[in-house]
């Protein structure tokens, strides 16, 4: 998943799926000011938005942390139907923010 949307959105971030992020309050308030595209995928919009911001700085800005410990919890996967329209999520990702 992350390998193809790091090649369809041309955005070089592998952990958008699991993990806390933080924000400047004055950029909260952009990424967060409108709707999201998708159910699932919110978090790859988020750096998708941030790209649109920050352009190929977005790779100084954002950084990534693993986490130290998973936990799975029970009912958080998502169903198959869902992860058969990821490649549709992610291009009205494209669409709604490729201007």
């Amino acid at each position: 998943f992350a390998t193809l949307v790091s090649k369809m959105l041309n955005i070089k971030v592998y952990g958008t799926q699991c993990g806390a992020k933080f924000f400047h309050k004055d950029l909260a308030i952009s990424i967060f000011k409108n709707s999201f595209e998708t159910k699932w995928i919110f978090d790859v919009e988020i750096f998708f938005r941030l790209k649109k911001i920050y352009g190929e700085e977005i790779e100084k800005i954002a950084i990534e942390v693993p986490l130290n410990k998973w936990e799975d919890i029970s009912g958080s996967k998502i169903k198959l139907i869902d992860f058969l329209m990821v490649p549709i999520d992610i291009l009205k990702v494209w669409k709604a923010h490729k201007k």
